[in-house]
């Protein structure tokens, strides 16, 4: 029976956990090539003997045990390395917008500098609607009265 376990490691050394772990993997797999030698020795041997053939059975299950190892091994880093690149796709997306919009803003115009209030008078009249200028003017005249 086989257990999941998990532990956190710092996004930027994922590659260099997963390299690490694929030399035990390498060493297993190796292994199996070692027990799949093996058979091929022991198939050398007076096959008749049900000794023979029992050894050599022995021999291709346990490579194929090392084998289904080795497989789950692999199943798990491709997973952390999945996980990674959906890390990384985002980041490079972000880094992707960030760029645009610094582009975007360096095409736009800058925004004209603000306008000083001047003591000037407005043309109430052309930039109001009649009855409130009417009505503004009536008030000015009541003050002033």
């Amino acid at each position: 029976m086989k257990a999941k376990i998990t532990y956190a490691v710092d996004i930027e050394s994922v590659p260099v956990k997963v390299q690490s772990l694929l030399k035990n993997t390498i060493t297993t797999l190796k292994e199996a090539i070692e027990s799949s030698e093996t058979t091929q020795h022991l198939l050398n041997l007076n096959m008749e003997k049900s000794a023979n053939i029992d050894c050599c059975l022995e021999s291709i299950n346990n490579t194929r045990l090392l084998l289904a190892s080795v497989d789950s091994e692999l199943s798990n880093y491709s997973d952390i390395l999945l996980g990674y690149r959906n890390i990384a796709d985002k980041k490079e997306e972000e880094t992707k917008q960030k760029m645009i919009l610094n582009e975007m803003l360096k095409k736009q115009s800058p925004a004209p500098p603000p306008q000083e209030q001047s003591d000037i008078e407005l043309d109430t009249e052309k930039q109001l609607p009649g009855d409130f200028v009417r009505k503004m003017m009536e008030n000015k005249n009541v003050n002033e009265g």
